[in-house]
């Protein structure tokens, strides 16, 4: 399909997936040839496409480490809303975690920590990312997680205020909290468990029934800086594997078994006692 439908410059290659709330495509640049993501937006009926238009892009002119970037916003010739983000070519946490089962507590850290200060980030803002799982935790090729389609989920958190429906920000703060510590929770199992025990701790905390017993998030960054050290990722740069990031496998399991000193058998010697006798 081509841009004119979404945003001039940009040609949609192929889409890559559709939900609830619209569709995502591989675009390309029409000017220098680089490729991006393009999120077409399906807006809640009665909203103000032109207001829409407005927050996003006010939205996407935010620069933060720890956000996807966005290049462009363009209503739709069918009225929704359009915008273009960097391609992550690291892949997803969920597709980490469906290759490898789990992560390894610095592996965890590596993730968790950067996405809790840019959640606070956010929040002083005003703003709070509601859609935080492992499909919209994403890695750019060196590993570093950013949270995808910043822009959609703040647009659509912007909508429901304008019905009234806007929890407070110590709400907020708790909800993510909660979702932290399922992330957590669910990378953790499989990992050794010595090394796990303090995340392990963590996210059984993030998840406390009561909001008001939840740490905030500046409390989780500074829990997970001593819970464990942290370890790089490593995005794969092959084309079988791109868009995955890479098993991370300790070098001590990659060497060859040290040799026993176990005295060797000797074979065809052994001889009955009945027959020495």
């Amino acid at each position: 399909m081509g841009a004119s439908g979404f945003v001039p410059g940009w040609f949609a290659h192929r889409r890559l997936a559709r939900g609830r709330r619209g569709s995502v495509y591989l675009a390309r640049s029409e000017a220098d040839g680089r490729w991006a993501v393009l999120r077409v937006l399906r807006l809640p009926p009665g909203t103000d496409l032109q207001d829409a238009v407005a927050q996003a892009r006010h939205r996407a002119a935010w620069r933060d480490p720890g956000l996807v970037g966005a290049h462009d916003v363009a209503p739709t010739c069918v009225g929704d809303l359009a915008v273009v983000v960097d391609l992550a070519e690291g892949g997803t946490l969920a597709g980490l975690r469906a290759d490898r089962g789990h992560l390894l507590p610095g592996e965890l850290v590596t993730v968790l920590f950067p996405l809790a200060r840019t959640l606070r980030r956010l929040l002083a803002r005003g703003q709070a990312y509601d859609d935080l799982r492992e499909g919209t935790v994403l890695f750019t090729r060196v590993g570093r997680p950013v949270l995808g389609d910043a822009v959609g989920v703040l647009v659509q958190r912007w909508w429901r205020e304008t019905q009234g429906l806007r929890p407070g920000p110590d709400q907020a703060e708790a909800r993510l909290v909660r979702r932290i510590g399922a992330l957590a929770a669910a990378a953790l199992p499989g990992a050794p468990r010595r090394q796990a025990w303090p995340l392990v701790d963590l996210a059984r905390h993030c998840a406390a029934p009561q909001p008001r017993d939840r740490p905030s998030l500046d409390e989780v960054a500074r829990a997970l800086t001593v819970a464990a050290t942290p370890l790089p990722l490593y995005p794969v740069d092959t084309e079988d594997n791109a868009g995955r990031v890479t098993r991370r496998i300790p070098e001590r399991l990659l060497m060859p078994p040290e040799p026993t000193l176990s005295r060797p058998r000797r074979r065809g010697v052994r001889r009955s006692r009945s027959r020495e006798q």
